[in-house]
């Protein structure tokens, strides 16, 4: 049944390609509209708030930014070095983030933001509260004569970034990593922290379970007969040699372990997983 829900979607058939099993647990990337919109509701309104009357107050730490990055069973077993590209909002150097030089109350709400509006019904009188139309809720507007070029009124501008950072060894598929401060940045708010979440891609010749890796290596008769003595490569970038005892003889899907040479334990500089071979 699961088989037939990988093979009956696109989308779940190209994750487990590229991710294996792993990236359907995982997912894939969200999607994401106009970067605007999620401070401005679609392109309306400038980069200050207002009083916001009932409303609450301005947030005290600017959104997060959610980035997803494919890397390699190489890369989480060694600890890669890696830059990621991203956009973020950043307050307006033109104008400081006030959007223009005049800021005037607006005069629809009284620079709370919000409208009372009386509605009838029946013998009854209800009052209700909706968002200011004319300042978008913002509680104040700049004249368009007075708005800042740069940012066009709304006092952050789009900027594109790159970060390096150092993926810790031993971090696994869908694990996350907050660098701090590095998301958006909005007036008088700390900044947000950038979020990468890692995908690990399916790897050619070895699979993860836990701390552990696990491989299939193919021998002729003769050599699970008589024994054998070869190398395959490792994830660190070395030669792995493997041996069969004297006398041995590998029966058909026998395991063979190869200890601490798996995956490194995170935060621990010489623990390591195991390697387990079948043949």
């Amino acid at each position: 049944q699961k088989a037939y829900e990988v093979l009956g979607d696109p989308e779940k058939k190209k994750l487990y390609d590229r991710y294996g099993e792993a990236g359907l647990k995982g997912g894939g990337m969200g999607g994401g509209s106009d970067i605007f919109d999620m401070f401005f509701g679609g392109g309306h309104g400038h980069g200050h708030g207002g009083r916001g009357g009932g409303r609450s107050s301005r947030r005290k730490k600017a959104p997060a930014i959610r980035e997803f990055l494919d890397v390699t069973l190489e890369d989480l077993y060694i600890g890669s070095s890696k830059i990621i590209e991203y956009e973020k909002m950043t307050v307006c150097t033109d104008c400081n983030g006030k959007g223009g030089k005049k800021v005037i109350e607006c005069t629809h709400c009284n620079g709370n933001g919000i409208q009372v509006v009386m509605k009838r019904m029946g013998y009854m009188t209800v009052q209700t509260q909706r968002e200011c139309p004319h300042c978008n809720g913002e509680g104040t507007s700049i004249p368009e004569s007075s708005k800042c070029k740069k940012c066009k009124g709304k006092g952050m501008n789009k900027i594109h970034k790159k970060y390096d950072f150092i993926i810790p060894r031993g971090s696994k598929h869908a694990e996350k990593i907050v660098l701090s401060g590095q998301g958006h940045e909005i007036p008088d708010a700390a900044n947000g922290d950038l979020i990468i979440v890692l995908r690990c891609v399916k790897h050619d010749l070895y699979q993860r379970i836990g701390a552990d890796l696990a491989m299939t290596k193919k021998i002729t008769l003769k050599q699970a007969l008589c024994g054998f003595e070869i190398t395959i490569p490792h994830l660190s970038g070395f030669k792995l040699k493997l041996k069969t005892e004297p006398n041995e003889i590998m029966q058909h899907s026998q395991l063979k372990a190869v200890y601490s040479k798996g995956m490194p334990q995170k935060g621990s500089a010489n623990t390591y997983g195991h390697l387990y071979v079948k043949f």
